[in-house]
């Protein structure tokens, strides 16, 4: 129980600190890579409320924006930048599978 608990305050940190990186790369980034920052950002709110809201419809929309877009950023960033994008393309991989519902 100890364990899991610890898990979930983990993946919940290591998503946090991929949205607060994906709203710094918005603020400092142009074009195309502007734009997914943003949309990546804002995926992953929905993701997050989607699993406050408990509808796991709209947390599979969110998780294949997460996905998509988490992917792009991994392509897109430079050196150990790419492990937070990856971290949400995860996220997004966890919310298609239903895994906050104990889906899979």
């Amino acid at each position: 129980m100890i364990v899991q608990l610890l898990a979930g305050i983990v993946i919940a940190a290591a998503v946090f600190a991929a949205l607060l990186w994906s709203i710094y790369r918005a603020a400092t980034t142009r074009g195309r890579t502007r734009l997914i920052a943003v949309l990546l950002g804002l995926s992953t709110i929905l993701g997050m409320a989607s699993i406050s809201l408990n509808q796991p419809g709209i947390a599979v929309m969110a998780g294949g924006a997460c996905l998509i877009f988490g992917l792009y950023g991994v392509w897109a960033e430079d050196r150990w930048s790419k492990l937070l994008p990856f971290a949400q393309a995860v996220f997004g991989l966890a919310l298609i599978a239903g895994l906050p519902w104990g889906g899979l």
